[in-house]
């Protein structure tokens, strides 16, 4: 079932739109590497991840690691298993959170300095796993 995304989320959302430029293609275990340096940096306080759509190759991906940091990365359909897909689209309002990448990746936000797992009420895929 689908919740509304809140205003707050939102933010991320026309950061990763407006600053994703180049997108990397990945393993699945590579993207699990690049996210996890990400957030060990300093500044980072946010490691969302959403699902941006799928063409006939890939999955198409945009990671959030602070206010004004994302990445775009594309991993092979058959390195991620992705349950809802749809065709990939700019419209950022049909991209969906991803809450965790099997045992390996759970979004989280940094709140006085202490991480935290991301389980809001917000649109995610649960079953989304690396073979």
């Amino acid at each position: 079932m689908k919740k509304k995304i809140n205003s707050l989320m939102m933010f991320p959302i026309l950061i990763l739109f407006y600053t994703s430029g180049c997108t990397t293609t990945v393993t699945c275990p590579e993207l699990i590497n690049k996210m996890n340096k990400s957030i060990a940096k300093k500044n980072s306080h946010i490691n969302i991840l959403w699902y941006k759509g799928s063409d006939e190759k890939y999955h198409y991906l945009g990671h959030v690691y602070k206010m004004f940091g994302s990445k775009s990365y594309r991993v092979s359909l058959n390195e991620l298993q992705i349950k809802e897909m749809f065709p990939l689209t700019r419209d950022s309002e049909k991209w969906i959170l991803i809450k965790k990448i099997g045992k390996k990746w759970k979004a989280s936000r940094k709140y006085n300095d202490i991480w935290k797992i991301e389980e809001d009420g917000v649109d995610v895929i649960p079953t989304i796993a690396c073979d």
